[in-house]
């Protein structure tokens, strides 16, 4: 997100959220009203003013990440972030970071590719989708009424981390782990920053 001008950043975060969430420079007419693709193209050419061509363009080349975001608000998540809309905002906002091993979703999405031989077979290879995005983490998993998807509780890890840790492992004890994950990923020439003095690890 942060390689997108500020017009094509604003189409991605109103077309995830479904709607209008700000009046600024919005003409009345706008305000509040649910938007289906056809009203959010007509925003754009009229108020940002864009053609109909470049509109089509940022719908064909967010279309895929826009369906995925927009799963991620499952019906647990919707309600122990007290709404779908908050839990979108809330992950558009966020830096784009595993919390635990500090490697960048950007540089997931350069090496989980179809040349990386490493893990890549083909099509078919079902076991091997993951990865390529962060995905959603309660940090804090024990005991069982503190394993909930709240702002407080919820960040974003890498498929490995994530997996690695899975529900039995607090952060505290998952730190070594995360720190040699770390150490994979700069190997592999990705440079991940490690938050050793992160409060997770306080979790």
């Amino acid at each position: 997100m942060n390689e997108l001008n500020n017009i094509e950043k604003k189409f991605f975060e109103f077309s995830v959220l479904g709607y209008l969430s700000s009046r600024e420079n919005i003409s009345k007419e706008y305000d509040e009203k649910i938007l289906k693709n056809e009203t959010i193209k007509n925003f754009f050419i009229r108020c940002e003013n864009i053609d109909e061509s470049t509109y089509n363009n940022y719908k064909n080349k967010h279309s895929d990440n826009i369906k995925r975001i927009t799963s991620l608000a499952n019906k647990e998540r919707q309600e122990c972030f007290k709404g779908r809309e908050i839990f979108l905002k809330w992950y558009l906002k966020k830096d784009k970071i595993c919390c635990y091993c500090g490697v960048e979703e950007i540089d997931l999405e350069r090496y989980f590719n179809n040349n990386n031989k490493q893990y890549y077979r083909n099509e078919e290879d079902k076991a091997r989708q993951r990865g390529k995005y962060l995905e959603i983490e309660r940090i804090v998993t024990a005991p069982k009424d503190k394993n909930k998807y709240t702002i407080q509780n919820t960040d974003l890890a890498c498929y490995i981390c994530n997996n690695a840790k899975s529900d039995f492992i607090s952060p505290k004890n998952f730190k070594p782990i995360a720190c040699g994950i770390n150490n994979f990923w700069n190997n592999q020439n990705i440079e991940a920053t490690f938050l050793s003095e992160s409060d997770i690890w306080n979790k």
